[in-house]
């Protein structure tokens, strides 16, 4: 929000909606729905993908932010 990539919003608001996501696409992977031609780390990407564009960011950025996110986990 404060790099004016997202609109205005209740930053609670926007925590309970990562979570909620979030908390979806990790029960569909336990319980075995994310198949091959669906895999999680591709929805992963996708949710957070989707979610942060929802929220003002545009799609060009926010899918730049997210691979250098997980580039940056998977390198630690």
């Amino acid at each position: 929000m404060q790099a004016g990539r997202f609109r205005p919003a209740d930053p609670w608001s926007i925590t309970q909606h990562t979570w909620c996501q979030l908390h979806g696409l990790v029960g569909l992977e336990l319980a075995g729905y994310l198949t091959s031609t669906h895999p999680s780390d591709d929805e992963f990407r996708q949710h957070l993908r989707d979610l942060a564009v929802g929220a003002g960011d545009t799609l060009e950025q926010a899918q730049v932010s997210i691979a250098l996110a997980l580039d940056r986990a998977n390198n630690t």
